[in-house]
């Protein structure tokens, strides 16, 4: 999938990489009771992911 789309288009699973449409890439970590996706940055620290924002799977090594 080389399109940008929301987090709920793209139904995220645990391990997966995504990329903002601002280039960072983070790796999916999952949702929360509240309905919060979370990520983990290249720089090891958890982000809250917006679901108003673009985002798009990233390929796997």
């Amino acid at each position: 999938m080389s399109e940008f789309s929301s987090l709920y288009a793209l139904q995220p699973q645990t391990g997966q990489r995504l990329r903002h449409e601002f280039g960072w890439l983070y790796t999916y970590e999952g949702v929360n009771f509240a309905g919060q996706h979370f990520g983990r940055g290249e720089d090891g620290i958890l982000y809250a992911l917006t679901e108003g924002q673009f985002w798009k799977r990233e390929a796997t090594e």
